[in-house]
């Protein structure tokens, strides 16, 4: 357990990613370095690489300097200085920028539209261009309509159908000997949260450690599977280690197994805190229910060809509880 362990031996590579990354003087791109998923990745890979600084170029929307948790500062440039970053200049490039589905009832449909598609192809056109030979973007659940039937229309599900669209643009790069990696994000969960009143986990935990209730709100059943980022990253690279040149992998995300909301809350109770009143109004068995969870197959082939330690999701909890206790001080 993270108590035990403290944060860097629960969120950490594992198998031949780690294995690989042992004294790498590899350089990498993550495009989108100050999101959940970016500042995970970096603390991942402060533990795997030499001189973090000199290792890793983050790129995102606005110039940001980022600080991990043991004060590790970098700093993030515009996605529009990506243009002059040299050719041959990196290993690995990690795109982790989108408009996520929240956005897109903000803004038009086209202007969402607009914004995506540019980042799109502002990304996997300089990656083509570097000539970066490891390469990830990361998709969605969101692709399906359900039951694993694609989107197929933007009209019915602007970010589902521009997922799709980035899919393809990226899945070409390995038409130039690059290895193309793609996973279909589900639900995931680590350090760095920074929706914890958007995404079920983050709220659970947030609630449970800064109240004496839980609450959930929702009177149909709720149903997720939850992979660590530590996890999600060791797919990635490992993938790209294993992988021959010129080719693609696309696969969705699934944890050990499938978890209803209130038993969640009650697992999140048992680990961080005891006294807390769980509150749900009555479940309306018919109500159709709620179901984001991923094909299982693929990652958990994946998982154990690359020998991956892969988290419970009690460790995901604590992991995930150390940052939030941390930022709700």
């Amino acid at each position: 357990m993270l108590k035990e362990k403290g944060i860097s031996k629960v969120h950490t590579l594992s198998g031949l990613a780690k294995e690989k990354f042992k004294d790498s003087k590899a350089k990498l791109i993550i495009i989108g370095a100050s999101g959940w998923l970016g500042m995970s990745t970096l603390e991942l890979l402060k533990q795997a690489v030499d001189n973090l600084d000199h290792s890793v170029f983050c790129f995102g929307s606005k110039v940001k300097n980022l600080t991990l948790f043991d004060g590790t500062k970098i700093t993030q440039s515009p996605l529009s200085e990506l243009s002059s970053f040299p050719e041959k200049g990196a290993d690995y490039l990690l795109n982790f920028a989108f408009l996520t589905k929240e956005k897109a009832e903000i803004l038009s449909k086209d202007k969402f539209r607009e914004v995506n598609s540019t980042i799109s192809k502002t990304v996997s056109k300089e990656a083509s261009r570097i000539g970066v030979k490891n390469i990830c973007t990361i998709s969605s659940g969101g692709v399906y309509v359900k039951d694993q039937i694609l989107v197929d229309d933007f009209d019915s599900s602007p970010y589902g159908f521009l997922k799709l669209q980035e899919e393809k643009m990226f899945s070409k790069l390995a038409e130039q000997g690059a290895k193309v990696v793609i996973p279909r994000v589900f639900n995931i969960s680590g350090p760095y949260t920074n929706k914890d009143n958007l995404y079920m986990l983050p709220s659970l935990i947030s609630q449970a450690l800064s109240s004496r209730t839980i609450e959930i709100l929702s009177k149909k059943k709720i149903y997720r599977s939850y992979v660590g980022i530590s996890d999600l990253l060791s797919t990635i690279f490992g993938c790209m280690f294993q992988m021959e040149s010129g080719n693609s992998v696309v696969y969705d995300t699934c944890g050990i197994s499938k978890v209803e909301i209130g038993d969640l809350a009650e697992i999140i109770k048992a680990l961080l805190n005891k006294d807390a009143k769980i509150l749900r109004p009555e479940v309306d068995k018919d109500t159709e229910q709620d179901i984001y969870v991923g094909s299982r197959a693929k990652i958990k082939s994946l998982i154990s060809e690359l020998k991956i330690n892969e988290s419970s999701l009690e460790d995901q909890i604590l992991c995930t509880a150390q940052y939030l206790k941390a930022i709700l001080k």
